[in-house]
């Protein structure tokens, strides 16, 4: 039997395509907020957010990318009773890089009681209900940036919304397919 030799370049990517594993890079933005806990959503970090509270209200703030743009996620969990509601929809974006400040942003509002409304009072039901507020960011999106939200109305009493830093990311790796 002769023996065969493969070149080593392609022996090496055929081992590494097999193994299930291909370098890559991924650009994201990481929340930042005094307070908060980061939440990385998968083993590669495409997606990460920020935990904190309004008062006693839960909230988690993202930044979606996608092929229309990217989003500011902002989803607001009020716990059973909790009757919400924000004040305004006067979001502001603030480039760190250039310090212009961005405002009369796009909003879309999504809700379980299907009000398109930020600015309507939750119902009080048993059972959380969601309550997502998405502020689409200009093209470009800058790298680094401030969000400035209206204040959140919790069964009448009115709590500031902090200020929350988003930074641009790239992670570099190889990454499995199936994490």
């Amino acid at each position: 039997m002769i023996p065969v030799r493969l070149p080593i370049l392609p022996t090496l990517a055929l081992l590494v395509a097999t193994s299930g594993c291909v370098p890559n890079s991924v650009s994201y933005y990481r929340p930042t907020l005094e307070g908060g806990t980061i939440v990385e959503e998968r083993c590669v970090p495409i997606e990460s957010g920020v935990d904190f509270a309004v008062g006693w209200l839960p909230v988690r703030a993202r930044v979606i990318q996608g092929k229309d743009g990217d989003r500011i996620a902002l989803i607001l969990s009020p716990m059973p009773g909790q009757e919400i509601r924000l004040t305004s929809n006067r979001f502001a974006v603030r480039d760190l890089a250039t310090g212009q400040v961005l405002e009369n942003l796009s909003i879309e509002v999504y809700r379980d009681d299907r009000l398109d409304s930020m600015t309507s009072p939750s119902p009080r039901v048993p059972g959380a209900r969601s309550f997502w507020v998405y502020v689409v960011l200009p093209e470009p999106a800058p790298a680094e940036f401030e969000l400035t939200s209206p204040a959140v109305l919790v069964n009448g009493i009115e709590h500031a919304f902090p200020v929350i830093r988003f930074e641009r990311k790239v992670w570099m790796g190889i990454s499995p397919f199936n994490c």
